[in-house]
């Protein structure tokens, strides 16, 4: 056998027992491996008593594999062994973050938490803005009646709020009342101001403001510091600080922070030049000079990367040298925090903490934030919007990156070939469940009469759309049609040689997941391109035949694709 088959006390950093030659019908593959060994009682029985954690490292050719031991089961003869690829160390952690926040809805009053606050005096509320407002007959203590609403990070969360961007309004406030942000510890103590406007009377303001000390807790705060007791007979709301466009984020790393170089900016549409066209997109919301008298934020409508321009409509005039700001938050930098939590966790748990494998999408991340979640869990959501796929390389680096990044293509001769069309994932007649105005409705029925007939039956079947829109319920019916009409074919395909498109032989297990195959040799009758080049899904080596035998992946469900595209929209 070619293969050494080793258990490795990743402790210890030793090697405690070596099967190589004593292994029994092993099977490897890129999640998993396992074999059966002969061994006297005594010796079978040390693998039921370990706790301690063991890796089963296989080498070929100079190329090492490993996997964590796992599940020994004690035979008559001796112990079976089986072991999961390291993508495994994902479990051992839970992840709770907050990232990026946009909703008006995770705001909170803080009377009567903060004690220095009463809310009786105010008027507050949520509805798709922050609004703080002056209540009629109310009298406001100098320096003690505040009007407050704060944004805390998730309890236990391994992330603090690092920056925040959002547009205000003021109306009618009284002279010497102050509008403030400020940064608290999560128990309300250690206050500190990070902005302030003091008889901001009536206007508007855009900030992107970096935290000077990043907090567990944000608020806008509205009070009196007339230096005396002040009675407002003013209208009921009429005197208010009003915030929109809201943004909490818990990373400055990708933050827009460059300024204008060209010249002044008027009223209306414009193309200004900046020192820094990076992380600026289309329809991102910009802030133009953070807290200033002429601050306002715009929408970018046009790009153009090379001339260092965006395109947006402007309220308010500008001068060269305007700053421009607005946060960004890409999904690499969640997974290679999350990647250097569970490794600090267990340094010897099999995953390296090196993020050489991971890429961006490019993607703003607006609303993401986890609570005890999986690390797996958070990389398949990251994942699935931007079709990118992840794993653990067989040496225990993570990978995070677009499908078919790195893949390579291979020809082969089919030795062997298992091939069905099963009957289980067929739907040719399907109608969507949505909510009306909190009534369950449903769609008419749509179906494929094409595959009704090829198939001899109608299957019908009712999905749950997750949608209150009649026409995005059509869609994802239309969609999951399309996907389900179609009988899929399953297949298994074993090889004894492997070649690239150049004709250079490679040794037959270089084959990994998201590698292309080409079968050359199948019969004319099996004409389907799906099955005579796919891409691989599942790829295992018997190490007693050294043959390999892969799995193709079925094709993208067009309605993952289109359910990333709504998420996206709803934003």
């Amino acid at each position: 056998m070619s293969y050494t088959l080793t258990i490795y006390d990743p402790a210890a950093a030793a090697t405690v027992a070596d099967y190589t030659r004593r292994a029994k019908d092993p099977t490897i593959t890129a999640t998993s491996a396992a074999f059966t060994v002969d061994l006297a009682a005594h010796e079978a029985a040390q693998y039921i008593d370990q706790t301690r954690q063991l890796w089963l490292v296989v080498t070929r050719w100079g190329r090492r594999r490993i996997y964590r031991l796992a599940n020994p089961t004690l035979l008559s003869t001796g112990v079976r062994l089986e072991s999961h690829g390291m993508i495994v160390a994902l479990d051992d952690d839970q992840y709770t973050a907050l990232w990026s926040d946009t909703r008006v809805a995770s705001w909170i009053s803080l009377n009567p938490d903060y004690s220095s606050r009463y809310g009786e005096n105010w008027t507050i509320d949520t509805n798709n803005r922050l609004f703080l407002a002056l209540t009629n007959g109310a009298t406001y203590s100098n320096n003690a009646l505040y009007a407050g609403l704060g944004h805390m990070i998730p309890a236990g969360g391994t992330r603090l709020i690092t920056v925040l961007q959002f547009d205000v309004a003021f109306a009618n406030i009284p002279a010497n009342f102050r509008w403030n942000i400020t940064r608290l510890d999560r128990d309300f103590t250690g206050a500190a101001t990070e902005a302030f406007l003091l008889s901001p009377a009536t206007g508007t303001r855009a900030y992107c403001l970096s935290v000077a000390v990043p907090a567990e807790l944000i608020t806008f705060e509205l009070f009196n510091l007339t230096g005396a007791s002040y009675l407002y007979a003013g209208e009921t709301g009429a005197a208010y600080a009003k915030m929109t466009n809201i943004r909490v984020a818990t990373s400055a790393t990708n933050l827009v922070n460059t300024t204008v170089t060209s010249g002044a900016i008027g009223i209306g549409a414009a193309a200004p030049v900046v020192a820094n066209i990076a992380n600026i997109y289309l329809g991102q919301r910009l802030v133009i000079n953070s807290g200033a008298a002429d601050s306002e934020s715009v929408i970018v409508t046009g790009l153009n990367v090379g001339a260092s321009t965006f395109v947006a409509t402007f309220a308010k005039a500008h001068l060269a040298g305007a700053t421009v700001r607005a946060i960004v938050i890409y999904d690499d930098e969640v997974v290679e925090h999350m990647l250097g939590q569970v490794t600090a966790l267990n340094p010897t748990g099999g995953l390296r903490e090196s993020p050489a494998l991971i890429m961006s999408s490019g993607r703003d991340l607006f609303d993401k934030g986890w609570v005890d979640a999986a690390p797996r869990d958070v990389l398949r959501d990251l994942a699935g919007p931007a079709d990118y796929v992840y794993g653990v390389q067989a040496d225990g680096a993570l990978s995070y990156h677009p499908r078919g990044t790195g893949a390579r293509a291979w020809l082969v001769r089919a030795a062997d070939i298992e091939l069905s069309r099963p009957v289980e994932g067929l739907v040719n007649d399907v109608r969507a469940a949505y909510d009306d105005n909190g009534m369950r409705a449903v769609t008419a029925y749509a179906e494929d009469s094409m595959s009704i007939g090829a198939n001899g039956l109608t299957r019908r079947r009712t999905i749950d759309a997750g949608t209150g829109s009649s026409d995005e319920a059509q869609a994802i019916r239309d969609t999951y049609l399309d996907d389900h009409a179609t009988r899929a074919a399953r297949s298994s395909i074993t090889f004894r040689r492997l070649f690239d498109r150049s004709g250079v032989e490679y040794p037959v297990d270089s084959v990994q997941p998201g590698d292309t195959i080409t079968i050359s040799n199948l019969p004319a009758a099996l004409s389907s391109q799906a099955l005579r080049t796919f891409t691989v899904a599942e790829a295992a080596v018997d190490l007693k035949t050294g043959l390999p035998s892969v799995v193709p992946e079925a094709p993208l469900p067009r309605l993952d694709v289109l359910l990333a595209q709504l998420a996206l929209i709803r934003k």
